[in-house]
């Protein structure tokens, strides 16, 4: 079985830097949008979420800005969520293969992950430069699965984001929705969430559970 996991809001609390980072964008481009819409766009990649805040053909511009703050912010550092580590060392242990499905760039991503100490655990990291599309496709997930010669059947993706949830769900592993996130229960529900967890304890039971 192979676990694919989500990056930011599932394993690692950096929803706090991506929001302050993209508020200083939106103040220097001029785009006018609230925290709740910013949140509601995490997990599509940059360039997606310039295009839909300042129109087709704009996405370089919020991406480049982007760019300029988002590691400076990141420097202040980031946080594993609480449990998160045992599970994944827990999994390790059981034999699964684990990897991190993201919509961040491979910079981005391998920085975050780094600074986090999450290297290790990982067989695999799919990021958007992997040119396989990007959530809510299937086929980052799928692209994932082929790496590791797992089949979605026997899979399961865990996310945060309705983007996580419809992107496991079109390439057909069980989808686990969290709620230390962007999503709400409500919103992971509604992208089809075959379970979703209030806690990492409540996560940790249900893979364990999944990989008996």
């Amino acid at each position: 079985m192979a676990i694919l996991f989500d990056l930011d809001g599932t394993l690692i609390d950096s929803l706090p830097v991506i929001v302050k980072t993209s508020l200083r964008v939106c103040e220097e481009l001029n785009i006018s949008v609230d925290e709740r819409k910013i949140i509601d766009q995490i997990g599509l990649p940059l360039l997606t979420t310039g295009e839909l805040f300042l129109g087709k053909g704009q996405g370089q511009k919020y991406f480049d800005t982007y760019q300029k703050y988002f590691y400076e912010l990141l420097a202040e550092g980031i946080e594993v969520f609480d449990g998160i580590k045992d599970l994944l060392r827990e999994l390790k242990d059981n034999g699964q293969q684990l990897a991190i499905v993201t919509s961040k760039s491979r910079r981005s991503a391998d920085a975050s992950i780094e600074m986090a100490g999450l290297r290790s655990f990982f067989e695999l990291t799919v990021t958007v430069n992997d040119d396989c599309g990007h959530k809510p496709s299937p086929d980052p997930a799928l692209y994932a699965l082929k790496k590791l010669g797992a089949h979605a059947e026997n899979s399961i993706f865990v996310g945060d984001s309705p983007f996580d949830i419809l992107c496991a769900k079109s390439a057909g592993c069980l989808a686990c929705g969290v709620l230390w996130g962007a999503g709400s229960r409500e919103q992971l529900q509604d992208s089809g969430a075959d379970f979703i967890a209030a806690d990492v304890d409540e996560l940790r039971d249900y893979l364990l559970n999944k990989i008996k």
